[in-house]
């Protein structure tokens, strides 16, 4: 496999973990590098379990959707708000909207996990 293909594939990996947010690009891809590999026939990454076994079950996506989850001090705002008001719907408080919650529940479930363990931390 080319270098520029490796680096091409880095400079991927690095869009997605950063279109979740994270607080430090660099420590997410520490958590996934274990996890991942880079398929020199295709250029294309995959999973692989904690045996280093290939794991096709799962993808790049299902796999930072999962860091996201296990793992949701790494993203987000590094930042304490310093406002009263919250964009958090499931944050006690002015933000709180149940309904919107719900909406986000349905719509996006892994943001929504985020949300609400955030919400639960900040208690």
């Amino acid at each position: 496999m080319s270098e520029a293909v490796r680096k091409l594939a880095a400079r991927v990996l690095r869009a997605e973990i950063a279109a979740r947010r994270p607080r430090d690009v660099s420590v997410v891809e520490d958590v996934l590098a274990p996890r991942l590999r880079l398929d020199p026939a295709s250029g294309d990454f995959y999973v692989v379990d904690t045996a280093g076994t290939r794991d096709d079950s799962k993808t790049l996506e299902t796999l930072l959707n999962e860091v996201v989850s296990v793992r949701p001090e790494l993203f987000g705002d590094p930042t304490p708000r310093r406002s009263g008001r919250s964009d958090n719907p499931f944050a006690a408080g002015p933000g709180f909207n149940l309904t919107k919650a719900m909406a986000l529940m349905k719509s996006d479930p892994d943001t929504a996990r985020r949300l609400e363990a955030e919400a639960q931390e900040r208690k």
